[in-house]
């Protein structure tokens, strides 16, 4: 793609988001867009994070947005140059600049308003059941976004479709979400509950690795599902033949989903913190009812302190 093309894209984006911003009241942000043919280096000198592994799901090339300031006024969108490079589909970079820049503007909006406040009967699996839903919904904002963005941005013949972020992502989120649940075919979330109780691992292990495998899978979830819907179809969790979505993931996701349907997906700043707030307290009580259906449970002690329960997993 040359490099006019890319420019001239990223001017579409930039103004149907611009135009949101206003009728969202969103502060005023600026986003410098960065192409690197390194990215993991682009991205490990603006964060720090020497660990930085570059995501490229089912070969989408891997972007990033990254805040310059704390309150999300200005910001660094990184680019994988391979995005924009040779045949690159046009809707495709389109679509996904959309999907960051709706990360901005998420991010401007929540420095701008009050935190979810916490109630003192929060007990840590509660804030951290909420943090992983409220992440995975970002993500399901930032792609109906994109699919918004390029619905309006991409002239098509009349009678034709519109464009969605389907045409080029397709199944690959479904897909992503199908191979990691293969491969806990024999070690799913069940199958770790029963080691624990059989003392072959430890709590520690337990709660880390299902709660790293429930955010890895919910955010997929929510990848699959606003793709899918981009062109009509239903959520694709639905007849997925596993054990972990059937009993587990596709209820929680789906009662997040159903929670939140009356609620706008990008809220105006006025809205905001009680947009986060439903968000975080649908995906709390899901993720929640998710674990308690694995045999996990936490509560406080008259002591204070944090007692984790594991218990006989629904089968």
């Amino acid at each position: 793609m040359q490099s006019r093309n890319w420019q001239s894209l990223v001017r579409v984006v930039a103004q149907l988001t611009s135009n949101s911003a206003s009728a969202l009241n969103v502060p005023d942000f600026a986003v410098t867009f960065v192409l690197t043919a390194d990215f993991e280096s682009s991205v490990r000198r603006r964060t720090g994070e020497d660990d930085l592994v570059a995501e490229r799901a089912g070969g989408v090339p891997a972007r990033r947005t990254i805040p310059t300031e704390d309150d999300h006024a200005r910001c660094d969108v990184v680019v994988d140059t391979s995005l924009v490079g040779g045949g690159a589909d046009p809707v495709h970079v389109m679509w996904s600049m959309a999907h960051e820049m709706c990360h901005v503007l998420l991010g401007r909006m929540r420095s701008a308003v009050p935190g979810v406040a916490l109630s003192p009967g929060h007990v840590p699996f509660d804030r951290d059941a909420g943090a992983i839903a409220l992440d995975a919904y970002d993500e399901y904002r930032c792609d109906n976004f994109a699919n918004w963005v390029v619905s309006h941005g991409v002239r098509r013949s009349p009678g034709e479709a519109p464009a969605s972020g389907y045409e080029f992502v397709g199944d690959t989120y479904a897909d992503l979400l199908r191979a990691a649940l293969d491969e806990r075919a024999h070690t799913g979330w069940a199958d770790l509950v029963h080691a624990y109780r059989q003392h072959e691992t430890s709590l520690g292990h337990l709660v880390r690795t299902v709660q790293r495998e429930t955010r890895e899978a919910l955010t997929l979830a929510a990848h699959a599902h606003a793709v899918a819907a981009s062109a009509g179809a239903g959520s694709p969790l639905a007849g997925l033949p596993h054990r972990d979505a059937e009993l587990y993931l596709r209820p929680a996701w789906d009662e997040i989903v159903e929670r939140l349907s009356s609620t706008p997906l990008v809220p105006t700043l006025a809205e905001f913190s009680r947009s986060d707030a439903l968000v975080f307290a649908a995906g709390s009580a899901a993720l929640r009812q998710l674990w308690e259906r694995l045999g996990i449970s936490s509560r406080w002690t008259s002591e204070g302190k944090v007692y984790i329960a594991v218990d006989e997993p629904m089968s």
